[in-house]
Order: structure tokens, then sequence, then C-alpha cells
């Protein structure tokens, strides 16, 4: 019993040292790998370009991103977070280029979040930069559904913009359940950017509700639920919890 618990003990240390420690590298190192110095204006290529050579720099060292709180390097972060493409839900005059917008997020974001938390030990060390990728791609992804359902660029009548409408809410579907399943005990993002995140999807699925057909309102119901069950926590729980009692009466 006492082995147990300093085992758990020492776990727990780990895990606070690797969550609160700087690995991160200076601006001074990042530029001399290779990325565009921050003070400049950045291209589109320059956003690429620094992923890329982010990937080398994991593969000769274990924690070298920029970190959002870090003295060193969260000017990086911040520049990053800032280059991703975004939407514009006020232009809706240009519905076209809000699409390509979120088409080349959609490709910078992927590759992101697997820098950034697709092992266990990156969870923990990198869990609110994650997360605040995790909760862009949230946003993005109702503020695109919403914008190509309220201002259509063709006939909602045509049978492209109909079959364009199944696969916007089978893309924000996929986007709920991602981002539903990080509240499972496996995902090793702390206590408060689980709740953080749960809190987005809460209001991101409020939000979006009334555009989607009932079948996609009973899948994401359904993974709703399914999150309750498997929620590793009691807080992130309780969101939920709200969120599926509001569905409950949206469906009445």
């Amino acid at each position: 019993m006492r082995k147990n618990f300093y085992l758990i003990i020492t776990s727990l240390v780990i895990v606070s040292c690797l969550r609160y420690s700087d690995h991160s590298k200076t601006l001074e190192e990042y530029y001399d790998n290779g990325i565009p110095n921050i003070e400049s204006e950045w291209q589109s290529s320059d956003l690429i370009e620094t992923i890329e050579v982010l990937k080398k720099m994991k593969q000769i060292d274990s924690f070298p991103l920029p970190k959002f709180n870090s003295k060193k390097s969260s000017g990086l972060y911040n520049k990053i977070i800032e280059e991703i493409p975004k939407i514009d839900v006020l232009d809706s005059l240009n519905v076209s280029f809000q699409t390509n917008q979120f088409r080349q997020f959609r490709n910078v974001i992927i590759e992101l979040i697997f820098l950034y938390g697709a092992k266990a030990k990156e969870q923990i060390y990198y869990s609110y930069e994650a997360i605040q990728l995790e909760r862009l791609i949230v946003d993005q992804g109702t503020k695109g559904v919403s914008l190509a359902i309220r201002y259509p660029s063709i006939s909602k009548e045509s049978d492209l913009y109909k079959d364009s409408y199944e696969k916007m809410q089978n893309g924000y579907f996929t986007i709920i359940e991602a981002s539903l399943r990080v509240n499972q005990s496996h995902h090793r993002y702390s206590l408060e950017d689980k709740i953080i995140l749960a809190e987005t999807t809460s209001n991101s699925i409020q939000f979006i509700w009334e555009l989607l057909d009932i079948e996609y309102q009973v899948k994401i119901h359904n993974q709703v639920k399914e999150a309750i069950k498997y929620a590793d926590n009691d807080e992130t729980r309780n969101i939920l919890n709200d969120l599926d009692l509001i569905l409950q009466k949206k469906r009445t």
C-alpha cells in the first residue's frame, strides 16, 4: 500500500515538473535553424517553412517547440497562431475566399496538432498550447459551417449545395467528435485545459445546433452522451451534463 502511494506521488511530481518546465529555444536559436524573423511580415510560405523547421528540430530534441508562457519563445508561438489562416465571419460577400481560407487552415492546423499533442508526454508538456489549437479547430469549424450555410454562394435548391451541405455537417461532426474525446483519461492534458475545451465545444454546439439536420443533431447528441460516460473528471462531466439537458430541450 505504501509503495503504491509513493509511486503515485512520484508520478504526480514528474508530471508537474514536465508540465511547468521550459525546454523551448530562444528566438535566436529558432532563427539559426531557419525560422523567419517574427518581427517581419510573414507570407503563407513562411508559416509552412516554420512548421517544417520545427518538425526537424523535434527529431533532434524532445521538447523544442515554442510555448505560450515562455519568456524565451512565447513571441514565436503567438506569431504562429496569428499567421494561421482564419475565417472572417463578417466577410459574407466573399464566401469562396473564406472557403479557401478554411481549406488552408485545415491543412496547417493538422500539422500543428500533430506537432504539439501526438504523444502522452507532449500532451502533458504542451497542454495549454495543444488545447488552444484544439479550440481553434472548433472555433473555425463553427464559423465555417455557419458562414457557408447562412450565405451560400450557390442555390440551396441545387444538388451541388445539398451535397456540400452534407459534407459541411459531416466535417463539423468530425471536429466535435474529436473534441469530445479529449475528455477521456488517455488524453493527458491538464484538467484546467480540458475544462476550457469542454466549454468551447458546448458553446459551439449550441450556436450551430439550429443549422444542422436532425440526423446530425442526433449524432452529435449521442456523442455528448458518450463523452459524459467516459469523462475522466467531474468538472467536464458537469459541463457536458448541462449541455445534454439543453439539447434534450431543443429536441422536444
